[in-house]
């Protein structure tokens, strides 16, 4: 399974009925998949509905679910789509189905709120956070500018919690399974308007709506752009004349989001709205009033932000050891000011006194690294990249440094042919799919990837995580790296057939599915007996 792809299977039948089953399905019904997996939803929309739509974007998981109904009567009902939901135009259907790729729970949630004509309901699997967030009501800690948008559009209910052990492999999270029923009709408004609206609100956390629209000076800016606009389509004439003495905008503090923050300007008229109208005459009054303890509070903080500040650093007294010399030249070169400036400031540091001793760890670090050559050497990298992924001999580094300069010259000795040169397309196809099928690259537009991806992204730390215990780690057979290397070193560790003890065995994208544990090995049995997976063959 390839858990970046959010690939986690829905193995327990009874949540996969429950699923369909709030779904009420009817036998007209087009039913939407997105993520479909293995089929184990699949098979369950195909008995009740007309017909299952499934979006899948593994191709391997698309040829799964295709083999698992080919030669039934379902095979007919059943449509599958290539790609990524979210750059596929979508045909129409009735109701949405969905185990739902974690990373991609907001943007398809709109997606399909903004369907035309909308689905009748969707039935999601989402984060429990996300989840939620999604139902959480006003007044809730979890209330956010989601709940409010999901909410304006649909009506959101919880129907079950799932846990982690019945997927596989399980993921990091929780689950939740909720139900999208959008409203009919949809609410006349622009969706740009009203999250733009939103994202004012809840700009803050524990921020008053007031506050969040009065105490920003962008917000005000927009808001009088907004009315400038209004007023020029409905042939409203606007003042822009003098504002009285008593409208004078004051000085705040740029961080101050209390309810006084800053003054609006206000229009004199009767073609202003009632609710600027209403808030620029109480502002007008208060700064009346208030005027000349604000202004001489305001001078006074002109005063203090015109006072100068002194900061004193010490330099070493070599920094400078040419000042005398540039003194002397001073006086025979009419006073240049540039070479007078730099003169003060070889002075000021001279004379300058020092702020406070290094640390401890400070000069133990300085002890430590040699500064000069730090960066010059670029051993900060390749230590960086041995450290991460456990590589324990340098030499691999170097080896793995080789080739991807000799990928990235050939690269680039490829992209000077031309596009429609016979030669550069072999060459170019021969070499994306090499990569591709290796794991060091992923798939781009045309399918394997792009010529370009060769000479950006083909590093040294893409072989590393094609390295035997990084990927046991990413399969989660192993907590760490080093555990993995102990693993592995120990005979535990099986691809396919054969017993692996190298630990810089490079695993292919094809041959992750066999990475398994050694039969006769402890750890198989101890990490299955922890999950609550040996069956009655592995007992005996």
């Amino acid at each position: 399974m390839n858990t970046d792809l959010g690939q986690h299977v829905l193995k327990n039948p009874g949540i996969a009925d429950a699923i369909v089953n709030k779904a009420d399905l009817k036998q007209s019904d087009v039913v939407l998949e997105v993520g479909p997996g293995t089929g184990n939803l699949t098979v369950r929309i195909l008995e009740k509905a007309k017909k299952c739509i499934a979006v899948e974007m593994d191709p391997r998981m698309a040829a799964e679910i295709t083999k698992r109904v080919q030669g039934k009567p379902e095979q007919k009902r059943l449509d599958v789509i290539l790609g990524d939901v979210m750059k596929t135009d979508l045909p129409y259907f009735d109701v949405c189905i969905s185990n739902t790729p974690y990373q991609i729970s907001s943007p398809l949630t709109f997606k399909l709120l903004a369907t035309s004509p909308a689905p009748r309901v969707c039935i999601l699997m989402f984060q429990r956070e996300f989840a939620m967030r999604l139902v959480a009501k006003p007044g809730d800690k979890l209330y956010s500018r989601l709940s409010v948008n999901t909410q304006m559009w649909a009506k959101v209910d919880h129907i079950m919690k799932v846990g982690k052990n019945n997927f596989k492999p399980p993921p990091d999270v929780e689950s939740n399974v909720v139900r999208l029923v959008p409203k009919h009709p949809r609410p006349q408004i622009s969706y740009d308007e009203w999250d733009g609206l939103l994202r004012i609100c809840f700009v803050r956390k524990n921020k008053t709506l007031r506050a969040s629209f009065f105490g920003t000076a962008s917000v005000m800016e927009m808001l009088d752009s907004n009315y400038r606009t209004f007023c020029a389509q409905n042939d409203i004439v606007l003042d822009d004349g003098p504002a009285e003495s008593g409208t004078d905008v004051m000085e705040v503090e740029e961080d101050a989001f209390e309810e006084d923050d800053g003054l609006m300007d206000v229009d004199d008229g009767d073609d202003l709205p009632d609710f600027f109208k209403e808030e620029g005459d109480r502002r007008k009054k208060n700064a009346t009033e208030m005027g000349a303890k604000r202004k001489r509070k305001g001078k006074v903080a002109e005063l203090v932000r015109e006072k100068p500040h002194t900061i004193t650093v010490t330099y070493p007294p070599y920094i400078f050891p040419r000042a005398d010399h540039f003194r002397s030249n001073q006086k025979s070169s009419n006073h240049d000011s540039d070479l007078e400036c730099f003169v003060e400031i070889a002075e000021t540091a001279k004379s300058a006194t020092m702020v406070r001793k290094l640390k401890h760890h400070e000069q133990k670090l300085l002890r430590k690294v040699d500064f000069t050559t730090y960066k010059s050497d670029n051993n900060h990298r390749d230590a960086a990249v041995l450290r991460r992924y456990a590589i324990q001999a340098p030499s691999d580094y170097t080896k793995y440094n080789r080739i991807c300069g000799s990928l990235r010259q050939m690269a680039h000795r490829l992209s000077e042919l031309e596009p429609s040169d016979p030669v550069r397309r072999k060459h170019e196809d021969l070499l994306l799919e090499k990569l591709f099928d290796m794991g060091i690259i992923g798939t781009g537009g045309g399918g394997k990837g792009k010529l370009s991806d060769v000479e950006h992204k083909v590093t040294v730390s893409a072989f590393a995580r094609r390295r035997l215990p990084v990927v046991m780690t990413r399969l989660r057979m192993a907590e760490t790296v080093q555990a993995a290397t102990k693993f592995i070193e120990q005979g535990h560790v099986r691809v396919g057939t054969e017993v692996v003890t190298d630990t810089a065995f490079l695993v292919t994208r094809n041959m992750e599915d066999f990475v398994t544990w050694v039969d006769s090995s402890k750890i198989k049995r101890n990490i299955l007996k922890y999950r609550d997976k040996l069956d009655d063959f592995d007992l005996l």
